[in-house]
C-alpha cells in the first residue's frame, strides 16, 4: 500500500482512492428516523440523546462536502456499552462505537470518526489512517487531526486521551503549513492522498510518507523512550517546513524581513516539543540543522 501511495503522490493528474456513490435523498438527518441503533440498557437514555444533539452540531458545523460519508455511515451506526474495557473506540468494519465505562466525553471525537470512513472490501479509509489486511498508514496524524477538529466543532476535549499531547500538536503544526478548510474538506472524505499532496511543497513524496510512518510509530509506541529518535526526526521535519513557510511569506510580503528572522529564530521553539523536552532533550532542533536551514533559505 506505501508503494501505491508514493504513486498517487508522484502522478500530476489529481486522483482520489475513494470511490462511492452519494445519496441524493440523505442531504439531510430526518429526526424521526430510527439512524442510531444504540444498544444501551434503559438508563442510559442520555447517551442517546447526546449522540444526536452531537450529530445535530456536526451536520450544522459542516458543509454538504463534509457530511457525505456520516449520512451514509448513520443509516446502519450502531454504538454499544461495555463495561469490561477501558476507552471508547470505533470499529468501521463493524459501524460500531464501542463505549467503555466512564468514557461517554469521547462520544465527539468517535463520532468525528464515523462522520469520516469509508470502507471498502480491501482497505478502510477513515480520516487521514488507510488500514489493509497487513499494513496501515497516518493513523497518528489521523487521531491528531480527529481531536483537533473535535475540539474545534465541539469545543470539548477528549479530556483522557493520549492524543491530547503529541498527534495534536503535531497536527496543529501541520495546519499551520497548510490551508484550514481544504485540510477539513480532505479528513471528511477520507482522503489521505490530497493532503499528502499539499505537503509536497515542503518536501518529497519519500519523506512525506517516511513522516507519516514516523509520526506512526510514535504513537503507537508513545509511552517508549526508544521513541526519542523517531520523535526528534519529526520534530526536525516540521522545523524545516516551517522555515520554507516563512520565507514564501516572506517573498510574498506577507511579513517583514526583520519578522521572517525574529520567526525563523524562534522556530526551533515549535509547541510540540514539549512531548521531546519530557524525555529528557533541552533543545529538539540540532544546531547543525538549524545552520543547515538558514544557510539554504536566507
Amino acid at each position: 500500500m506505501i508503494e501505491k501511495i508514493k504513486q498517487y503522490l508522484n502522478e500530476i493528474k489529481y486522483n482520489t482512492i475513494i470511490i462511492y456513490k452519494q445519496n441524493n435523498n440523505s442531504t439531510s438527518l430526518n429526526k424521526k428516523s430510527p439512524f442510531l441503533k444504540c444498544k444501551f440498557k434503559q438508563e442510559n437514555d442520555i447517551v442517546t440523546q447526546k449522540i444526536q444533539e452531537y450529530i445535530d452540531i456536526l451536520l450544522k458545523n459542516n458543509n454538504d462536502e463534509h457530511n457525505k460519508l456520516i449520512l451514509r455511515n448513520l443509516e446502519s451506526l450502531k454504538i454499544k456499552n461495555n463495561k469490561f474495557i477501558k476507552n471508547a473506540f470505533y470499529l468501521p468494519s463493524k459501524n460500531t462505537i464501542y463505549l467503555g465505562k466512564d468514557k461517554k466525553e469521547s462520544l465527539p471525537h468517535e463520532l468525528l470518526h464515523v462522520a469520516s470512513t469509508y470502507v471498502t472490501k480491501d482497505v478502510t479509509y477513515t480520516g487521514f489512517c488507510q488500514i489493509a489486511k497487513n499494513e496501515e498508514i497516518g493513523r497518528g496524524i489521523n487521531e491528531g487531526f480527529t481531536e483537533l477538529f473535535n475540539k474545534d466543532i465541539f469545543k470539548e476535549n477528549d479530556a483522557l486521551s493520549a492524543y491530547s499531547l503529541f498527534e495534536v500538536d503535531v497536527a496543529k503544526e501541520l495546519i499551520k503549513l497548510l490551508d484550514y478548510e481544504t485540510v477539513k474538506t480532505h479528513y471528511f472524505n477520507a482522503d489521505l492522498i490530497s493532503l499528502l499532496r499539499m505537503l509536497k511543497k515542503y518536501d518529497t513524496s519519500e519523506n512525506i510518507v517516511k513522516f507519516i510512518k514516523k509520526v506512526d510509530y510514535v504513537t503507537n509506541n508513545i509511552n517508549k523512550l526508544e521513541t526519542k529518535k523517531e520523535m526528534q526526526e519529526i520534530y526536525i521535519d516540521l522545523y524545516k517546513w516551517n522555515a520554507i513557510r516563512l520565507k514564501e511569506q516572506y517573498e510574498n510580503n506577507e511579513i517583514t524581513k526583520k519578522q521572517y528572522e525574529n520567526e525563523l529564530l524562534n522556530n526551533n521553539k515549535i509547541y510540540p516539543a514539549r512531548m521531546l523536552i519530557s524525555l529528557g532533550v533541552t533543545d529538539p532542533i540540532p544546531n547543525e540543522v538549524k545552520k543547515e536551514v538558514r544557510r539554504i533559505i536566507i
